[in-house]
């Protein structure tokens, strides 16, 4: 996921990204939402059917949460719940009877694939975000 991001020499523009973060914080916390349910969506469509049900099943097993101390989502966490993702996105050993029969299967890295791809898309979102917002704000 995106760790942040630093401005060097834009002064003016970070300070009129930081007063649009405090006069539209529903607007910020709901976009940041959006990209966070949309990227949750992409994953989804990655995954095989044989996922796709069960108890635990993946695609309903993702949460979306954003920061809520400060009311203020400029940062969202998506994980997903499910007792076997880590199993199925990062790969594991065989084991029958509980004794391991020395095979692996291998990760299918399907929310790291849809991360990289969103490294690429999410500062393309959230420019057109901004440009929309300043324009309303005349800066």
């Amino acid at each position: 996921m995106m760790e942040g991001f630093d401005i060097y020499g834009l002064e003016e523009l970070k300070a009129d990204i930081e007063s649009v973060v405090q006069k539209y914080p529903d607007e910020v916390n709901s976009k940041m939402k959006k990209l966070g349910n949309q990227f949750k969506k992409d994953c989804n469509a990655k995954m095989p059917g044989s996922y796709q049900t069960g108890k635990h099943s993946i695609p309903k097993s993702w949460v979306v949460q954003t920061d809520q101390k400060l009311h203020v989502s400029t940062d969202v966490r998506i994980r997903n719940k499910s007792p076997h993702f880590h199993l199925v996105e990062n790969g594991h050993e065989k084991f029958i009877n509980g004794k391991p029969t020395g095979g692996y299967v291998a990760g299918k890295h399907y929310a790291e694939k849809t991360r990289q791809e969103y490294e690429d898309k999410f500062p393309d979102e959230i420019k057109e975000f901004i440009v929309e917002i300043l324009g309303r704000q005349d800066l």
